[in-house]
């Protein structure tokens, strides 16, 4: 099949799914634009950027660990993974950040919807912090991580400890037992 064909049948294909995609859903694209956002409550979370020890073993001279292993990390609240947030789906978590490390620091939530700002901190410089709102308005399991100066650093930080998870529920979810499981 030639390029032309191709890209006319793609072509096709998302046209006639623009066109019918409401028809079978049953919403149009107005529907989708006017539906109410539940309203929820004010979730206040504060992280605190700071380097720390953490101990990675125990101490056990019979494995060859005498003293224990320990590592420099880069911790939100002094724990790897940072601590989860957990949230209703229409809540806003009224987000505090706090820089007591000794380099720049920043968030960057998944969970947010919109551009810069409205999901993250910004570089905070060490003694720095900034409170913000993020609304909490798509179901899930997302990540959030410090995004350093937004440039630069930024996996460094992920892979020495600075990364968390958020857990937006459902609106109507029945209670139940939670359990949190971090791979990394």
């Amino acid at each position: 099949m030639n390029k032309n064909v191709f890209a006319g049948v793609v072509a096709g294909v998302l046209v006639a799914g623009l066109v019918l995609g409401p028809t079978f859903s049953g919403l149009t694209a107005a529907d989708a634009q006017v539906q109410p956002q539940p309203q929820g409550k004010i979730k206040p979370v504060t992280l605190v950027a700071r380097e720390v020890v953490v101990d990675v073993a125990a101490d056990n001279p019979a494995i060859g660990h005498p003293g224990g292993v320990q590592y420099s990390a880069m911790t939100f609240n002094g724990t790897i993974p940072a601590p989860v947030i957990a949230v209703d789906q229409g809540d806003t978590l009224r987000v505090t950040l706090i820089n007591e490390g000794k380099t720049h620091h920043s968030l960057d939530f998944h969970a947010g919807l919109g551009p810069g700002e409205a999901v993250g901190s910004g570089t905070l410089r060490p003694g720095e912090s900034k409170t913000w709102d993020i609304k909490a308005d798509q179901a899930g399991a997302w990540m959030y991580h410090c995004g350093a100066d937004g440039l630069n650093g930024v996996w460094e930080h992920i892979a020495n400890g600075m990364y968390g998870a958020v857990v937006v529920h459902p609106i109507n979810e029945r209670p139940a037992k939670e359990f949190y499981l971090t791979f990394s």
